[in-house]
């Protein structure tokens, strides 16, 4: 019985602090090639000076189509845009009048990546990835599921307001939100 507890107090340390059989190869054998971990994702954000939020006030809106998730994705970004910056985007689902001098955050409508020179990844985006693309004045949002769209959302808040969440009644801005970054992001 004493010789259980003994193995039972050795197995709790060994777990506590880390000891493991085996060499260190099959450890580091497990850890995905750094290459791997570069394909997952692709993440360029740069600050501009393109206005964004001003004392409350934006030019630019949300444009999103129907597919799944879109709607409730942009949601998400204004609830925490109006908390942010005190201004909230207007959501329009109609782009006929779209050009590279439009400010719009554009959701799904892929049709208009073509027409604004963005070329869609190759790479298979899987159920929650997304893609992310600015051109000219507008941002470019497209993902194969509603949980990518979900994930893009997030993405768009850390790359514009800084946005951090600690639980949910727990959030913090690490920026203004005045200026719109320029913005490649491929997450898959």
């Amino acid at each position: 019985m004493k010789r259980s507890g003994f193995a039972a107090c050795l197995s709790i340390i060994c777990l506590l602090f880390g000891c493991h059989s085996g060499s260190s190869d099959s450890l580091s054998s497990s850890i995905a090639p750094k290459e791997e971990i570069e394909n997952l994702h692709r993440v360029h954000i740069s600050d501009s000076s393109r206005a964004f939020i001003e004392n409350g006030q934006t030019e630019y809106a949300f444009v999103g189509d129907d597919k799944p998730g879109i709607s409730k994705a942009m949601n998400f970004c204004n609830q925490y845009f109006l908390e942010a910056t005190g201004s909230s985007l207007p959501i329009l689902s109609d782009v006929s009048n779209w050009s590279l001098d439009k400010q719009f955050i554009i959701f799904g409508h892929e049709e208009l990546w073509e027409k604004a020179g963005i070329a869609k990844t190759e790479e298979d985006l899987g159920s929650s990835g997304y893609q992310i693309e600015s051109a000219g004045a507008s941002i470019f949002v497209r993902a194969l599921r509603k949980e990518g769209y979900h994930m893009a959302a997030l993405a768009l808040l850390r790359a514009i307001l800084g946005y951090e969440m600690f639980s949910l009644d727990t959030v913090s801005f690490a920026k203004t939100g005045e200026t719109l970054p320029f913005i490649s992001i491929v997450e898959k």
